[in-house]
């Protein structure tokens, strides 16, 4: 039997993390030693990670400088997610805390200005999430947007001449809003949309929105004004990025996403215009690979580590490698990077004690079962050797989010105690369609209570 208290106890790797400009170093948040620190290693793996901070006070989203000299990251004192914003100068070694004493909040999400002078971040000095913008020099921060709704996400276009600024507006929803730095002019885009990205001039934004019911891909074009998007699938595309200018095989820039399917995602690759990469690369670690459904655009480059979550992709300039956070059921997040090229991928960081490295996981099976007006409900089944057994029904609170095939500690203790284990894995997209989050949220505390009532009565029947 996994001991509880063990499993809970094991490090991760935050999702945020970042690749030097020269495709030289890594740097993340790491709870290695039971406290969350920025750590840093060399990209090919040839050094053990080594810390870039100590002391108390959990540290995240760390950032390289657009010339790597100095990383910023965001730093919680006291676990009240309070954040302040912090800039290391590798030179000196000194860590400056550009917001000290102050009585407001920050959100983690932050970013570099293009000349490095300058960091845009989030606060709620004024009772809701901000964007403004300081000096790494620590001068007085100045207000940028305020839309009355809190900001989440800024980014930088690189040309530095907007800032993009996604906030959460009503219910669930998300908007976006672009900032002309010069004119001060804001542009809305009137969707529900986030995970915003700027090519690498500055003349296109790249989001995923559920607008057609499951999240796809769109790019917006600040000279005409429209979105061009780049899938439609039976499953959520998130968390675009613009991964080249342009390369020796195509002239147009590229664009790397998450894709999933049911509990388990992966990275595919289209063209920014629509148009698909040839070529599959997939590796597999602690689990065989399964057939996948065919996926919405043909000849898609397909890349993966394994069967689970992948999580915070990142190219390195030259498109050779993939760095993304990978976890399992049977595997803690962890960095792992990818050889495009070849195919292969290897474990940059290990977060599994040694004490658990040989215990056996039991890995789920993905079913489905029907629910309410003969919608087909996925989940994830944890199905131990003795049958009958004990169950555990596991819900999410929806409406946009949904178990997945990651590491999970709760599941993994039952598990290996005999229980049945069934993960509902159902988001709203697949039950409501292109619904508003609104009235999603309005009607899917009754919804999923019907999901939860039924995945019961499948334990009077399956064996």
């Amino acid at each position: 039997m996994l001991d509880l208290a063990q499993l809970l106890r094991v490090p991760q790797v935050h999702p945020q993390f970042d690749i030097s400009p020269d495709d030289i170093k890594l740097a993340f948040a790491w709870n290695k030693t039971g406290e969350w620190q920025i750590y840093e290693m060399d990209l090919d793996a040839s050094s053990a990670p080594r810390p870039v901070t100590v002391g108390i006070g959990g540290k995240f989203n760390p950032r390289y400088s657009p010339d790597g000299t100095r990383l910023a990251y965001v730093l919680d004192m006291d676990g009240s997610e309070s954040y302040h914003l912090i800039v290391y100068d590798f030179a000196t070694g000194q860590h400056r805390d550009l917001t000290p004493n102050i009585s407001h909040s920050l959100q983690p999400n932050f970013c570099w200005s293009p000349d490095g002078q300058q960091l845009a971040f989030l606060s709620d000095q004024h009772r809701h999430f901000s964007t403004y913008i300081v000096s790494i020099n620590g001068c007085d921060a100045q207000l940028i947007l305020d839309t009355g709704h809190p900001a989440w996400e800024v980014e930088w276009s690189s040309d530095g001449k907007r800032l993009a600024i996604c906030c959460e507006m009503h219910g669930q929803d998300y908007g976006i809003f672009i900032v002309d730095r010069e004119s001060r002019e804001v542009t809305e885009l009137d969707l529900n949309a986030n995970g915003l990205k700027w090519s690498a001039d500055g003349k296109k934004l790249t989001f995923h929105s559920d607008l057609h019911g499951w999240f796809d891909i769109a790019v917006y074009d600040l000279a005409s004004k429209k979105n061009t998007w780049l899938t439609n699938s039976d499953g959520d595309s998130q968390s675009p990025i613009f991964i080249s200018k342009s390369t020796d095989q195509c002239s147009s820039p590229q664009i790397a996403y998450t894709q999933s399917q049911g509990a388990f995602n992966w990275t595919e690759i289209c063209h920014a215009d629509g148009r698909s990469l040839p070529g599959s690369i997939s590796t597999t670690i602690l689990e065989t690979l399964q057939p996948q459904q065919p996926l919405a655009q043909n000849d898609i480059t397909k890349i993966q580590v394994g069967k689970g979550i992948h999580d915070g992709i990142k190219f390195t300039s030259n498109l050779k490698r993939m760095v993304c956070v990978f976890s399992s059921p049977s595997q803690p997040p962890d960095l792992w990077m990818i050889n495009v090229e070849a195919g292969t991928s290897i474990q940059l960081t290990n977060s599994m004690p040694d004490e658990l490295s040989h215990e056996e996981f039991i890995l789920p099976e993905e079913i489905y079962y029907e629910g309410i007006d003969g919608v087909q409900v996925p989940a994830l089944l944890f199905r131990p050797d003795g049958i009958p057994a004990p169950a555990v029904v596991m819900i999410h609170g929806g409406p946009n989010w949904h178990y997945s095939a990651e590491w999970n500690p709760l599941m993994a203790h039952f598990a290996s105690r005999g229980f049945v284990c069934l993960h509902q894995t159902i988001a709203a997209q697949q039950a409501m369609g292109a619904t508003g989050n609104m009235q999603r949220a309005m009607i899917w505390a009754a919804w999923i209570r019907e999901m939860w009532r039924r995945a019961r009565d499948i334990f009077c029947v399956r064996e």
